[in-house]
């Protein structure tokens, strides 16, 4: 199959990688069982990432987006957790505060504190339940199904993208939400980025020969630098600032939290020894990223 790399000449028939369209792909190192289907992961031959296949469909997600996903904070499991959002916070600082939604916004700490700065906030959530405090203090939050009124000058993509099971269709609908000349700011996991933490884990997971593990498939994108940026890219965002760098997660970030158990201070160990051999390369190597874009103003001509 030839590769391809535009939204617009997708593969009509077989896969391609929801970030870079690309169509040559490679066969994954693992796959996930849940709820008696196995969901296999492939790797793009392009941009290196990893994508789930089948995707699951709304049933499935639903089951998996329950309460206790949100509860167990799958996606925030170390110290970041509390510093996840300082990107964020620096550059709302930075501009005039407008309209702002937060998609994804969960229990709603960056609606909170960016209507503190003076933005105009909304929030949008697979799930409003999530969001109950939000309504007590008067923000609102709706689901992604459900019109969100005038397009926004700052929308926030944090820890998202990851999620998203139908990119072609989803991404432009998300980007709708953006007024020409606002800017997209989004952040989130670079799991399938080659650093030395990666690469331990795969080397174990063969070496184990059991490719399948029992747990929902979360994140159905594992993306890496290239795959990241290309996806912005490819739907017409301009670059304004992209920076990546390694947190702990998924390994413990201190030995309290590691306690007793020996694989989890060998994972603490390996990942502070892993972020010490990427600081040359973080850009290609970092395991998290943090990204502002900047959707084009169209012309008089474009727009009509």
């Amino acid at each position: 199959m030839k590769e391809t790399h535009s939204s617009e000449n997708l593969p009509r028939h077989g896969l391609a990688c929801p970030l870079c369209a690309g169509g040559s792909l490679t066969e994954g190192w693992f796959s996930l069982s849940y709820a008696d289907r196995i969901f296999d992961f492939p790797q793009c031959r392009f941009c290196f990432s990893y994508f789930c296949h089948p995707m699951p469909e709304e049933a499935t997600l639903i089951q998996m987006y329950d309460a206790g996903y949100v509860e167990s904070g799958e996606d925030c499991g170390d110290d970041f957790a509390k510093t996840k959002f300082d990107e964020v916070r620096r550059f709302l600082r930075s501009v005039k505060p407008q309209t702002l939604i937060d998609y994804g916004c969960g229990s709603g700490q960056l609606l909170i504190e960016a209507r503190e700065l003076g933005w105009k906030v909304l929030g949008i959530d697979f799930n409003p339940d999530f969001a109950e405090n939000l309504r007590q203090e008067g923000i609102k939050v709706i689901r992604p199904d459900v019109p969100a009124g005038d397009q926004v000058d700052v929308l926030h993509l944090g820890d998202v993208i990851e999620h998203l099971t139908d990119m072609e269709n989803q991404f432009p609908k998300i980007l709708d939400l953006l007024k020409d000349g606002g800017y997209l700011v989004a952040h989130g996991p670079l799991e399938a980025n080659p650093n030395m933490f990666f690469r331990f884990v795969r080397a174990i997971k063969k070496l184990r020969g059991n490719r399948v593990t029992q747990m929902p498939p979360y994140h159905v994108i594992l993306a890496t630098t290239k795959g990241q940026r290309t996806l912005f890219e490819r739907f017409g965002l301009k670059e304004v600032e992209y920076r990546s760098s390694e947190v702990a997660w998924p390994a413990p970030s201190t030995f309290t939290a590691a306690g007793t158990d020996p694989r989890k201070i060998i994972l603490l160990l390996l990942r502070k020894i892993s972020r010490l051999t990427s600081r040359a390369r973080m850009d290609e190597l970092g395991n998290r990223y943090f990204y502002v874009g900047q959707k084009p103003e169209l012309s008089p001509d474009q727009k009509s």
